[in-house]
């Protein structure tokens, strides 16, 4: 039964797990639509009590008849149950909800999207404060400095993967026994929220050469490829790349064409990829190719050491952001691997990859706070030190109502973009110009909103969660 305590506030993650445990036989996705629609309804009466706290636990418990598991098509990842699309759209009605009610004894450390005091929500242990300061100190000292150097070059400095292997930030989350450290996913958040803070561009290394490809070797993988290449991840003796993105499949990969035909106890790959993060530096490759036609399901995944026969890496200049990043284009002419390469069953690679890209979008959200927090703080420190009319312009009233938005709005991708865009407009047209590092931020940010699932993309996965009905 749901339940519900008068006054208190609302937890998405309790309900949700009664909705799934009295999931009805019928999977009616148009009820449960429905039913997430009222809740922000009930939960509002139920704050303001009474009459209307009876009133509200009628309706859940309306809800709770009306909303259904709805999880057919999804599949069991590593021993897990598929999450409920009933879980994923009460989190997000309760997202939109300001006020509402709570068991008093349920723990809301692991629930998004509560209007809960934050300060206890996100309460660090001692752990996660060591690893944010271990992780602002290296910015600091040594990425800060260089940053806009290594914009205008096109190229970080190579030496920083070794550092970052050095520190431990290639392994987060990763089993000891492979060189890793086991934390949990905020000490990784936190991480990749200062390495955006310093540059997204070394933001992005971590986030595919770990969050993508050494995580999902490490849950996929077995135990030989994990013994041959996770070491080497987590210590930064090698790079991987995340090889999904096509020139003719971004947002709809499951479209993508570079072959993998058999060839005796081997595989032959031919084809192309395009945009791919880490391309010219990574060691391995974690590729996603086409083994039949038959849609997502035709698809395998392979692990392709880069100095293969035939793979060639050709990088991409002139980017707008990430100009630091090593982007490529892939290409690949009859790459031969063995089946050993494979990961994962044959057809299960498409599964794969969203599965790392899901997880793959906490970094993403982490780092556009940290670009959105460096252009906050680089707008008040020139606001304060520029002065006209004989006064710093922060004490303007339209420069302070800029910054304030940008507090209010540091979130993910697309409020670092408004964020940066706004701290940009403080430096008037000093902006505009790379002598401060700006520009730099906006288009950093400005790339958030498209790799790892484009911002319309987000939004139509979001609608389908809440109403059952898939528009892509």
């Amino acid at each position: 039964m749901c339940r519900l305590g008068r006054g208190r506030r609302f937890d998405p993650d309790a309900v949700a797990g009664d909705l799934a445990g009295e999931c009805l036989a019928e999977r009616d996705d148009s009820a449960l639509g429905r039913g997430v629609h009222d809740l922000a309804g009930a939960a509002d009466a139920a704050r303001v009590g009474g009459d209307a706290y009876d009133g509200a636990t009628a309706a859940l418990d309306e809800v709770r008849q009306g909303c259904v598991c709805a999880c057919d098509g999804a599949e069991e990842v590593d021993g897990e149950e598929p999450l409920p699309r009933a879980r994923l759209a009460v989190q997000e009605a309760a997202d939109r909800v300001a006020a509402g009610v709570v068991d008093q004894d349920v723990d809301l450390s692991g629930v998004p999207g509560n209007r809960v005091d934050r300060s206890r929500m996100f309460a660090l242990d001692d752990t996660q404060r060591s690893i944010r300061a271990l992780a602002a100190d290296f910015v600091d000292r040594e990425i800060t400095p260089h940053a806009r150097a290594w914009d205008r070059a096109e190229s970080v400095d190579p030496t920083i993967v070794r550092r970052l292997g050095e520190l431990g930030f290639l392994g987060l989350g990763i089993d000891e026994r492979y060189g890793g450290t086991e934390v949990d996913m905020l000490s990784y958040a936190l991480v990749c929220e200062e390495l955006g803070r310093g540059d997204s561009s070394v933001r992005g290394i971590v986030s595919v050469s770990l969050g993508l490809v050494a995580k999902t070797i490490a849950t996929r993988g077995t135990a030989e490829q994990k013994q041959a290449w996770l070491p080497r991840l987590t210590s930064g003796e090698t790079l991987g790349c995340f090889a999904l993105t096509e020139p003719d499949s971004g947002s709809d990969a499951a479209a993508l064409r570079l072959r993998a035909t058999p060839d005796g106890a081997d595989w032959l790959l031919s084809g192309e990829k395009t945009f791919i993060t880490n391309g010219t530096w990574a060691d391995v490759a974690l590729v996603f190719a086409r083994t039949s036609d038959k849609g997502a399901p035709g698809i395998t995944a392979f692990l392709v050491p880069t100095n293969s026969p035939g793979f060639t890496a050709s990088p991409i200049h002139g980017k707008l952001g990430l100009r630091g990043q090593a982007t490529a284009a892939l290409s690949f002419q009859d790459v031969r691997v063995p089946d050993s390469a494979r990961l994962g069953d044959i057809g299960r690679g498409f599964s794969i990859a969203l599965s790392a890209l899901t997880k793959g979008r906490i970094s993403v959200a982490a780092g556009g706070v940290g670009v959105a927090q460096a252009a906050l703080d680089g707008a008040v420190r020139y606001s304060i030190e520029r002065t006209q009319f004989a006064e710093p312009i922060a004490a303007k009233q339209l420069v302070q109502e800029l910054l304030a938005a940008s507090v209010a709005k540091l979130a993910a991708s697309e409020a670092a973009v408004r964020v940066t865009n706004n701290c940009l407009q403080v430096l008037g047209g000093y902006g505009f110009i790379d002598e401060y590092p700006m520009g730099k931020y906006l288009r950093d940010a400005r790339v958030l909103t498209l790799y790892e699932g484009t911002s319309q993309i987000q939004k139509l996965l979001i609608a389908r969660a809440l109403t059952g009905i898939d528009a892509m």
